[in-house]
């Protein structure tokens, strides 16, 4: 079973969420930006934006393609 699109956003605000405080420790400790990227916290997190992201990009793909079937369904055509 697929996940829904308000699941889907809501576990990426709260990823992006995550993210901005591990970033905020990073800022805080002076770390710089090309430096961030070693931080293995930093890139668990942004990974998981990543990931999360992907899974709306793809639903929204199988969205579009659904509408496109049933459009071409109803026009009785026959032919998909």
């Amino acid at each position: 079973m697929g996940l829904d699109r308000n699941i889907l956003e809501r576990q990426l605000q709260f990823a992006k969420d995550q993210l901005q405080v591990v970033q905020n420790k990073l800022d805080a400790a002076g770390v710089e930006l090309k430096q961030r990227r070693r931080d293995p916290v930093w890139r668990s997190a942004n990974a998981t934006c990543r990931q999360i992201t992907r899974r709306i990009i793809a639903m929204t793909r199988i969205e579009k393609r659904d509408v496109a079937l049933a459009a071409a369904k109803a026009g009785g055509d026959g032919e998909v």
